[in-house]
């Protein structure tokens, strides 16, 4: 669990080195990833999509995560310091031929048991966008990226998930586009601690 900092006052003419310190990590809590709970999962295998079902995004590997909110084998970011998130993914699905078909993802936060506004297991989505895919065109991919803040507060035990959907069966791709532009982004999941909240 993260140090949540502390902001000290000053007096007139204060020198104290303690309250230089204790600015000093709240500045860096602030302003540096290393400190402020921050993680980026990554997919590095394809996952089916179903058609018209929601589904939950799968994650192969976990690039950043300071905080150890995140377990790829669990595929969903389990807090650990209490407060607001806001969270970012990239989705990259297969055409698969399919024209004008429809497609959405999410974010879907769960309440723990150490919730004190929601009962355990209680859920939402948040953050939904989507829209129609493009147009066939041979080994070009959409891409949905959005982010978004969690609407709730966020306490240790709570988790949030991607959840995607495709009006026909797909693939999510691991890097998009495929053909040309490969490695430029992938298939990804951020988030980071905002502010505090209770």
């Amino acid at each position: 669990m993260a140090t949540l900092p502390t902001v000290p006052s000053f007096s007139y003419q204060d020198t104290s080195l303690a309250k230089l310190q204790q600015l000093a990590y709240a500045v860096s809590f602030l302003a540096d990833c290393d400190v402020r709970p921050t993680w980026h999962a990554i997919k590095t295998s394809t996952q089916s999509l179903p058609a018209s079902t929601f589904t939950e995004v799968t994650w192969s590997t976990t690039a950043y995560d300071n905080d150890g909110v995140f377990t790829p084998s669990l595929s969903y970011a389990t807090i650990v310091t209490q407060g607001y998130y806001r969270t970012e993914t990239c989705v990259n699905v297969s055409q698969a031929g399919t024209s004008g078909a429809i497609f959405q993802a999410a974010f879907k936060v769960t309440a723990g048991s150490n919730n004190t506004h929601h009962t355990s297991g209680t859920t939402a989505y948040y953050g939904l966008k989507g829209g129609q895919g493009v147009a066939y065109i041979a080994n070009i991919d959409s891409s949905y990226c959005l982010g978004a803040m969690c609407p709730w507060v966020l306490f240790p035990g709570d988790t949030i998930g991607v959840y995607a959907y495709w009006s026909g069966s797909t693939t999510i791709d691991i890097l998009s586009p495929t053909s040309f532009m490969t490695a430029v982004h992938s298939t990804s999941f951020t988030g980071h601690f905002v502010r505090t909240g209770s």
